[in-house]
């Protein structure tokens, strides 16, 4: 009774920007980069199947992930946005490089609920606006957002509330 299923194991290796949007649309648990990445096409994150809505960690194994094209969407111009139902989720070793990228007010990272952000570089760049956003979309401020070990180049705010002076539990 297996016919017609797409398995996808625990660890899913991401080795191209094509790898990484299945990774997303298919809501895999654990992703992990082998290689670095750039993604040349212009990346809708909602289309991407960067809108996440599940729990995951990323794990980029030392790798960047790299924009060269327009990252947008109507509202905002988000490469991942963790909702509410991704709480817990884990970004760590990974570098996402935008100076390359050609949209204005790009944000790296946006959530509306608790995650962890570990040892990951954010390069931004002329249209670089936020690395971290928090809080966005957000009905409950009740969580907890944990960002260690990061740097933040070239960004108007490397770390940011969702700009409402919303209260967030805390920020580590």
């Amino acid at each position: 009774g297996a016919e017609n299923f797409i398995v996808f194991p625990y660890d899913y290796s991401v080795s191209s920007a094509e790898d990484l949007t299945a990774a997303l649309k298919n809501k895999v648990a654990s992703i992990k980069f082998a290689k670095d990445v750039t993604v040349s096409n212009d990346w809708h994150f909602q289309n991407a199947g960067a809108q996440i809505s599940h729990v995951v960690t990323i794990n980029g194994m030392g790798h960047t992930l790299k924009f060269t094209g327009a990252v947008y969407n109507p509202n905002n111009n988000n490469v991942l946005r963790f909702e509410v139902a991704a709480a817990n989720s884990v970004v760590k070793n990974l570098t996402f490089d935008l100076s390359e990228a050609t949209s204005t007010k790009i944000r790296a990272i946006s959530c509306a609920s608790a995650i962890t952000v570990d040892n990951c570089g954010f390069i931004g760049g002329a249209n670089g606006r936020r690395g971290i956003i928090f809080g966005e979309g957000a009905n409950n401020f009740d969580f907890e957002v944990k960002i260690t070990n990061c740097e933040f180049t070239n960004w108007s705010r490397g770390i940011t509330d969702n700009e409402n002076a919303k209260d967030i539990k805390s920020v580590v």
